[in-house]
């Protein structure tokens, strides 16, 4: 008798698509659950081929694993390991195989969800080149997009009844957001970010998966419609064209400076402030810039909430059962 399918969800998305939002939602639904470890293995996979460093940026471990290639047992580390050492700390844990593929099935299958719908969110190794956290390395989009590959196939082979969606977001909207948030300093990351999106959509449209526009994807999630991919239509080849189109042209236009957030980040702060749903203000803390997290100490009650929800730990409701 096949093992049950576990439904498992994949959410995509690039950095100021509404992320965090989403992410927030889900969580609070009581139906969802963070995969643990297992969807960063692909990644891992893919960054050891080409990288044998130490990743220096993964340690200390962080209190909420869920950004870059950080991952959930990190905190086992000795000290800062290269991937492939990595991929053999799970193995150790796991007490199986350091076969990629092999180990991603059995940590899925350690993944202590219960009823609840297992899901990835926030993992941009998948569709972001990483070039800041190295010293001397970048992860290009080819192997994002490689790792996106292979995670797919890992996941189309296994017991999982599993989806992936991918949120954009229009790109003129995009562009200011990232300004906003980076000011000064994201002009680097900004052009990337363009460069290499055309590369995304190729990817996503060659492995089938549907590009939604953020914009609708929210609509639907405030409406309850957490499985918005059955409720609302994807993106048209020809929508997914034009916004390639889009971020070429932005790419010429875009300023040899870019302007200073100096409106927007006090304006999310207040919103913050504002907000008095927990979960809704954890979909808010990112955008509300470092000042009021360094100054968190200096501020007696605030100052904890603040922190609290920047490191996020609210949303990582991922759990393992490692009996035999």
């Amino acid at each position: 008798m096949s093992p049950p399918s576990r439904k498992v969800r994949i959410h995509l998305s690039l950095p100021r698509t509404g992320t965090h939002f989403l992410w927030s939602r889900l969580i609070a639904s009581g139906r969802y659950q963070l995969i643990y470890d297992a969807d960063r293995v692909a990644a891992l996979a893919v960054l050891r081929e080409a990288y044998d460093k130490p990743l220096d940026f993964l340690y200390p471990a962080p209190l909420n694993p869920n950004y870059n290639f950080q991952y959930n047992s990190l905190p086992a580390a000795p000290g800062p390991l290269n991937a492939d050492q990595h991929l053999a700390l799970l193995a150790r844990k796991y007490r199986c195989s350091a076969e990629p593929e092999a180990l991603f099935h059995c940590i899925m299958a350690h993944q202590d969800n219960g009823n609840r719908t297992l899901f990835s969110i926030n993992r941009f190794v998948y569709t972001v080149r990483f070039s800041h956290p190295f010293r001397d390395f970048v992860y290009p989009i080819s192997m994002a997009t490689k790792a996106l590959t292979l995670f797919e196939s890992w996941l189309a082979r296994g017991p999982y009844e599993h989806r992936t969606t991918i949120m954009v977001r229009g790109v003129g909207e995009w562009v200011k957001s990232q300004i906003q948030m980076q000011g000064y300093r994201g002009r680097r990351f900004l052009r990337e970010r363009l460069e290499d999106f055309p590369q995304i959509m190729r990817a996503c449209l060659q492995l089938g998966i549907p590009i939604y526009d953020m914009h609708a994807v929210i609509a639907a999630v405030s409406r309850g419609e957490l499985e918005f991919d059955e409720t609302i239509d994807a993106l048209s080849q020809s929508d997914v064209e034009r916004m390639c189109s889009e971020t070429t042209a932005a790419l010429r236009n875009l300023p040899d400076r870019l302007v200073i957030a100096s409106v927007f980040r006090p304006g999310r702060f207040w919103a913050y402030l504002a907000e008095t749903d927990p979960v809704k203000r954890l979909s808010l803390v990112r955008s509300i810039g470092w000042l009021p997290v360094y100054a968190a100490p200096l501020l007696p009650g605030l100052g904890k909430i603040i922190r609290q929800d920047y490191e996020g730990t609210a949303l990582d409701n991922g759990r393992i059962d490692l009996q035999p």
